[in-house]
């Protein structure tokens, strides 16, 4: 996972100096801020994707029967939800 923060933590960088030189008057920085912007938004879908594959593997034992019960009061949420809180927040 280290990996992916480096990576974000680059993009971010990036976008900071391309918004600082767009907010000075150079148009042609703020594409390449809404590049690093997209770039971002990748490379935090791939850290999503990482971090549940890691989630679903270290919630089955060999047997293939889950370690936590179905039904406990600690479900996972899904993606799904986790979206819509998202919008909901942009929203406000």
């Amino acid at each position: 996972m280290a990996r992916i923060t480096e990576k974000l933590l680059v993009i971010v960088k990036k976008f900071a100096e391309e918004e600082n030189k767009f907010n000075s008057g150079n148009n042609s920085a703020g594409t390449r801020a809404r590049k690093a912007l997209q770039e971002l938004k990748r490379a935090a879908g791939e850290g999503r994707e990482r971090i549940q594959a890691a989630r679903t593997t270290d919630n089955n034992t060999d047997d293939g029967k889950p370690l936590i019960a179905s039904g406990s009061a600690a479900s996972p949420q899904t993606d799904e939800s986790d979206d819509q809180e998202d919008d909901s927040k942009e929203a406000a």
